[in-house]
């Protein structure tokens, strides 16, 4: 099954863009292809940058850099604000949540949003000054521009997650319109059928 209580569904995702986020930060546009080849590569999908095994729902299987005109051909959806000629970099995934409310929540659009788990080199956007990353990932500058935005070099992608809140306004997570399809029918066809219970013996 496609979309049943544990078949694989297909995910696209805008899971890169340029400009600020909001925590201040960008990754420069140099990075996009090879943010891109490591999704193409194979990259975690999560939930919440969640470092426990059981919230690995899946794993990327293709990326590529894209025009903001060509996002919703790729996802099959219009994303509201969407700069037609800026970059995006966009990525496949195929999940198999476990959990019922995961599922749900990915097959009807309940949860939507994502953000993209990665380490970095950091620098100052005024100055070039390279930032103390600590143990958490939290960034500190060397310099004395503490109001000034933040650009990343060097990108080691991790992984993608399903989050409430993402940093960025256009990183969306969609399941692929024949998966969404297939739980509505699934759904209707289980309401509208007799329902037949075996007994064990």
């Amino acid at each position: 099954g496609f979309a049943g209580e544990d078949g694989r569904i297909i995910i696209k995702a805008p899971v890169l863009e340029e400009g600020k986020n909001i925590n201040g930060w960008s990754v420069v546009k140099s990075e996009f292809p090879k943010v891109a080849e490591q999704y193409k590569a194979g990259r975690h999908l999560r939930i919440n940058h969640s470092k426990d095994m059981e919230d690995v729902i899946g794993k990327s299987f293709d990326g590529k850099v894209i025009l903001g005109k060509d996002v919703e051909l790729y996802i099959g959806r219009v994303i509201e604000g969407i700069n037609p000629e800026g970059l995006y970099v966009a990525a496949e995934f195929e999940a198999t949540p476990r959990d019922p409310q995961v599922r749900t929540n990915i097959l009807k659009g309940y949860v939507e949003t994502g953000s993209i788990g990665l380490e970095a080199e950091a620098f100052c956007d005024t100055c070039d000054a390279p930032l103390n990353m600590d143990s958490e990932g939290r960034m500190d500058k060397t310099c004395h521009h503490l109001n000034a935005s933040v650009h990343l070099q060097n990108v080691a992608v991790k992984e993608y997650s399903y989050v409430a809140e993402p940093a960025f306004e256009h990183t969306v997570a969609y399941p692929s319109f024949a998966a969404a399809v297939s739980s509505t029918i699934r759904e209707s066809s289980l309401l509208s059928s007799p329902i037949k219970i075996e007994q064990m013996s």
